[in-house]
């Protein structure tokens, strides 16, 4: 079974995609994100960091984005006709005065995935922390600092792209595990 986390923010969006029943580590998993500073962009593993496209208008960019997270749900998948899962984090913590935005690149997706037939659901950022450390008040570093060693040493751990990564992976547990 297909099992995917999405954390969907405008800046550093990341995708955890994962095939199984049992509860996976983050090693069992494929990570995917985009990112506009240059050393993120490459593969390490099973992380995959890629160019954040180019823009012009606020709804190109939401359009190329959920494309994008579209593509990385369906990478490594052997059978297509299997129906993901998906989850995707609720939030605007930090929209800081831009939650219509949000708001409105969440609903590209969520458009996308409903008129693919792909089941989606949504889970609080505090159900999120929690599956991922016990804790439903957790820091970025705290999560960072625990998964360490999970992920590519090559990724910096508490801050982006590892700690959407890593919020994608907890994503999938709070919503499947």
């Amino acid at each position: 079974m297909y099992l995917i986390g999405v954390d969907y923010s405008i800046s550093c969006p990341a995708v955890c995609v994962y095939n199984g029943v049992t509860k996976p580590k983050p090693s069992d998993c494929q990570f995917f994100y985009l990112t506009k500073t240059k050393k993120w962009i490459g593969e390490w593993g099973n992380v995959s960091g890629q160019e954040y496209p180019q823009w012009e208008h606020p709804m190109e960019r939401y359009s190329a984005i959920a494309d994008w997270a579209i593509d990385a749900m369906r990478k490594g998948r052997v059978d297509l006709l299997d129906i993901p899962k998906v989850a995707i984090e609720n939030y605007g913590f930090n929209a800081n005065g831009r939650i219509t935005d949000l708001a409105e690149h969440t609903g590209v997706l969520k458009k996308k995935l409903w008129d693919m037939d792909v089941p989606y659901t949504s889970v609080s950022v505090g159900s999120v922390k929690k599956s991922l450390t016990g804790k439903g008040n957790s820091t970025k570093e705290d999560i960072g600092f625990l998964y360490k060693a999970e992920m590519p040493t090559v990724l910096p751990a508490g801050i982006s792209p590892t700690a959407d990564c890593l919020d994608a992976y907890g994503v999938m547990l709070s919503a499947f595990f």
